[in-house]
């Protein structure tokens, strides 16, 4: 029995360290409507380069470092009325015209 009270509070520390180090973690802050603007418009030129009928709903995330950006967004269809989003993560590259998409996926 004291075997199985020593495995039991193992377990439940275990957990609360994984807990608390879910917890430090901090998400990227989410950007005011100013600060995500030049990105809404980088995507919105990929989209129509792309040919694709998906529009920005909003920028859930945006990590800015020097010359490079990571925003996830939330997407929808451009022409719908349905409300269906999807999430893709986009990785943006700053040059002389500003801020360019040089890729996108779905976050895992």
């Amino acid at each position: 029995m004291k075997v199985f009270k020593i495995c039991v509070a193992g377990f439940f520390a275990g957990c609360l360290l994984m807990l608390a180090a879910a917890c430090g973690k901090s998400a990227a802050p989410v950007p005011s409507a100013e600060e995500a603007k030049p990105f809404i418009a980088a995507v919105g030129e990929y989209l129509r380069a792309e040919s694709m009928g998906m529009a920005v709903a909003a920028v859930e995330q945006l990590q800015v470092e020097s010359s490079t950006a990571k925003a996830v967004c939330r997407m929808k269809e451009a022409e719908s009325s349905y409300g269906l989003t999807v999430t893709w993560e986009f990785l943006f590259q700053k040059d002389a015209d500003g801020w360019k998409v040089k890729g996108r996926h779905a976050p895992r």
